[in-house]
């Protein structure tokens, strides 16, 4: 399996550098109106497949909220495209520490009614099972991607965020932003995972706006190309909400073995220990990825990508 950090930081910072039971069928192709422009929507359910043609050859991919708008590929489905690498490539290794290559070209890729031209990326083996790959709500080429959670309640109401978009490269990842203690930070829904994940530096910037610490024994949790990685649980002293919502049982990205500034329930304090702190020379990146315990009040969510808004159908 590939290290999910090597897709967001070594691919998609390479990219920046040199240019971040049956299945349920989509509803594919309706037409939603905003004045006079009519809007290409599609509705996705159940395990978010789609299908996609690229060379005349079709395969499934599963649109993962958190995921990126490049699709990435499994190898086997990229051999059979025979696809030729341009000139953005990276490497990464498995967590058996196998080395394994990434590679990129920019093809003409159909979903459904869709038609867009866009890099995809695959590494030289399949890294999925079940489906051949995994893109981004902002990668398909719908103007509007619902993801139905379950059937919709009386009394909802719509909560709308504006989505985070990078000069030149868009609407990279679905996400938004909100405000923690000053300070921005990037969120994002994966919907086959529980609880919420954050980041180490988010992690810290909780731990000291509503006190908590780590807690338990390392657990495990899965990100959005399927790679499963280890981290601690965050328990916090004061509730965190987002939007008048719970964020649930919180996850932070972080190895056991890891030295954290994250206070350990765990660990009992050496009064003679000396702590050293370092000044980082990078701003550090927040991000928090919500499970589906957060979104349980809420029936859908919609990208409206025309918009460049989030919207949470909630009770």
């Amino acid at each position: 399996m590939i290290r999910g950090r090597f897709y967001r930081r070594a691919v998609v910072a390479a990219l920046f550098a040199t240019m971040l039971a049956v299945p349920h069928r989509p509803v594919i192709g309706a037409q939603a109106k905003r004045g006079d422009k009519s809007l290409k929507t599609i509705e996705l359910s159940g395990d978010y497949i789609i299908p996609i043609v690229v060379k005349g050859k079709s395969a499934r991919l599963k649109v993962a909220a958190d995921a990126l708008k490049w699709p990435i590929l499994n190898g086997g489905f990229a051999n059979a495209l025979a696809l030729k690498s341009g000139p953005f490539k990276g490497k990464g290794k498995t967590e058996e520490g196998d080395s394994i290559t990434i590679s990129s070209k920019v093809v003409r890729s159909q979903y459904g009614d869709s038609r867009k031209r866009q890099r995809a990326l695959w590494a030289d083996r399949d890294v999925f099972t079940g489906f051949d790959g995994v893109v981004g709500p902002t990668g398909i080429g719908y103007d509007v991607v619902r993801m139905t959670l379950r059937a919709a309640s009386p009394g909802e109401h719509i909560i709308t965020h504006p989505l985070r978009s990078f000069p030149l490269f868009g609407l990279v990842t679905a996400a938004f932003e909100i405000d923690v203690a000053g300070e921005r930070v990037s969120v994002d829904f994966n919907l086959d995972r529980h609880d919420t994940l954050v980041n180490a530096s988010t992690g810290k910037l909780l731990a000291d706006h509503y006190g908590g610490a780590l807690s338990g024994d390392p657990v495990q949790y899965r990100l959005f190309n399927s790679e499963r990685r280890p981290g601690r649980r965050l328990v916090l002293n004061q509730p965190f909400l987002l939007d008048g919502y719970s964020v649930g049982a919180i996850a932070v990205r972080i190895r056991p073995e890891a030295k954290s500034s994250i206070p350990d329930s765990t660990v009992v304090p050496d009064p003679d220990e000396i702590i050293v702190t370092a000044n980082a020379k990078k701003k550090p990146r927040y991000a928090i990825t919500l499970g589906t315990d957060y979104l349980k009040n809420c029936s859908s969510i919609t990208f409206d990508l025309r918009a460049k808004t989030v919207a949470l159908a909630c009770t």
